[in-house]
């Protein structure tokens, strides 16, 4: 079976970095092109989301009519919340500390193909590991913002940075935890108990 290809939103005006993606449009990847902050912000609301969701998206900040960075908590309000790797032409470090936690990957200009293709690649791991969270959040029913919290460890973010994410306390951040380890101890207990059940009879006096 053929693997997926991912699919980007671009939100990007350059010429020559939208070359670089036509080139990997053809095998690697399905692109989507948005040239404006306006044209993405349409393309980022809640119905159009639902109606083609794409898996990343690259974010130039240095668009034609605005700043893409505008766009950063828009991209966090969608669910699924897709990856984010931003590319911008004056990345300083105020910049690089205030896009902390807000996007996967900070790319400085210029950019070439093989940048393109190693950035997706990350997100790409990024991505498998992600899976692996939800899997874990279905075994154990954890809430959705319990499952954002593991979400944000994954990202390394601290519980400070956790509980903005989450629009939440502190304490709030400490709760989920709490919760979190709660469930996944009960769900652990619960397979045992029902594997020693399953055991015939004979096996059963057997096990400790």
């Amino acid at each position: 079976m053929a693997k997926r290809r991912p699919r980007v939103l671009v939100v990007e005006d350059d010429e020559l970095l939208l070359r670089h993606w036509s080139r990997m449009r053809v095998d690697d990847v399905e692109v989507e092109v948005a040239r404006s902050l306006e044209s993405a912000w349409q393309r980022t609301g809640v119905e159009a989301w639902k109606a083609t969701q794409c898996d990343y998206v690259f974010l130039d900040l240095g668009l034609p009519d605005g700043d893409g960075a505008d766009l950063l908590p828009r991209l966090e309000a969608l669910d699924p919340r897709p990856p984010v790797a931003v590319i911008c032409g004056h990345l300083d470090a105020q910049r690089c500390l205030l896009l902390r936690g807000r996007c996967a990957i900070a790319l400085p200009k210029p950019v070439d193909g093989s940048v393109l293709r190693s950035a997706l690649e990350i997100l790409e791991k990024e991505r498998s590991r992600g899976s692996v969270v939800a899997e874990f959040a279905a075994l154990h029913r954890l809430s959705p913002q319990e499952t954002k919290l593991l979400h944000a460890a994954l990202r390394e973010l601290t519980n400070e940075e956790a509980a903005e994410l989450l629009s939440c306390a502190h304490s709030t951040v400490r709760t989920y935890w709490g919760r979190i380890f709660q469930r996944s101890a009960a769900t652990a207990s619960e397979r045992c108990s029902s594997a020693y059940s399953s055991l015939p009879p004979e096996c059963a006096l057997r096990a400790p």
